[in-house]
């Protein structure tokens, strides 16, 4: 069951939105983890709060956790490392029972979480697997874990400074995207760490600009699958957020719709490189001449275009055999015409 609030969203006129994700949360809760989620009732703001079952556990949930604007999520089992992290590399039924563990705790006193975030980040299949056993239908790590299971969704955290988050909102973004803000309550050493997250919150209401849940993203008609996470992960695409080019920021995690740009450009460079090499080498050893080598284009098109993977080296692969067949029609015509003149002489 995934737990969707009611809370009415703020009228948008900016092409990015934003969710902010707390991890490190005790059932207790601590007096920093307190102070944040009240300013976010001040403002009238969602938050997403990361909650450890498992780590310093208490008989009753705080209150402040039961606050209309703040949405609980499973933040792994007792944060402590097996390994390199809390899950990666143990067995599915392992992972399985933590999971399903954390999230019946948070059940029992009333608390239905959607999303799973692990600790550090880190997870591997066995966890994807454990998620949709344990019914998440969200998990949010980073950009670059496993992304094989198609029942689960995606929306990893893009964004690890308040600052930063206001720099990137203060611009004007010419896509449409979500910053995936997150935040631990540690990380709030003085009252100027405070005022600096009040004056984000006041700059998000101020300007209209959208904030999430997680389950509103499940909700509502949004692309959060596997496919999406995998298009970050194009070579094209991570060099121009890298190093934000053209409008891109490596902190938001843009739409499907948003991408199309980067598809046109890659789509272009692909010729503009066929075509040089082509011209330079392909055309000098008369490769494109015969029939077969059109066929053989064909072929690979066809088994291409049908087996439909999201990877990027497949979808490379893809693009540039249908540039290639594209040529090699092309050759053929010129060919032809070529020698219809000479025949006509």
């Amino acid at each position: 069951m995934c737990l969707v609030f009611n809370q009415t969203l703020l009228a948008n006129n900016q092409n990015l939105r934003l969710i902010v994700r707390m991890d490190d949360c005790y059932v207790s809760a601590d007096s920093k983890t307190v102070r944040i989620i009240r300013l976010f009732e001040k403002h009238k703001t969602p938050i997403n709060v990361g909650i450890i079952p498992f780590k310093n556990p208490a008989d009753t949930l705080n209150p402040i956790y039961r606050s209309r604007y703040a949405e609980i999520f499973v933040h792994g089992n007792k944060h402590e490392k097996e390994g390199n992290d809390e899950f990666t590399g143990l067995s599915y039924l392992k992972q399985r029972d933590k999971t399903q563990r954390g999230k019946h705790l948070l059940e029992s006193k009333g608390i239905y979480p959607c999303c799973f975030a692990p600790p550090w980040n880190g997870y591997d299949d066995n966890t994807l697997k454990a998620l949709e056993k344990s019914d998440f239908l969200i998990i949010s790590a980073n950009e670059f874990g496993p992304k094989n299971n198609s029942k689960i969704k995606y929306v990893p955290s893009t964004c690890y400074s308040v600052k930063k988050a206001i720099e990137v909102l203060e611009k004007e973004s010419l896509f449409n995207g979500i910053i995936v803000l997150l935040i631990h309550p540690y990380e709030f050493n003085s009252d100027a760490d405070f005022e600096l997250l009040e004056k984000l919150l006041i700059f998000i209401n101020k300007n209209n600009i959208q904030t999430r849940y997680f389950s509103n993203l499940n909700s509502l008609d949004e692309n959060i699958t596997a496919k999406r996470l995998e298009y970050h992960h194009y070579p094209l695409f991570y060099l121009l957020r890298k190093y934000d080019i053209l409008g891109f920021n490596h902190t938001v995690y843009y739409e499907m719709g948003s991408l199309i740009t980067v598809n046109i450009i890659e789509w272009f460079l692909l010729l503009i490189i066929s075509l040089f090499g082509h011209l330079k080498y392909i055309n000098k050893l008369k490769l494109y001449v015969s029939i077969t080598t059109g066929i053989i284009l064909l072929l690979v098109v066809i088994i291409f275009y049908s087996y439909k993977s999201d990877s990027y080296r497949w979808v490379l692969l893809y693009k540039t055999s249908v540039i290639a067949l594209f040529i090699w029609l092309n050759h053929r015509l010129i060919n032809r015409k070529k020698l219809k003149a000479a025949q006509a002489t």
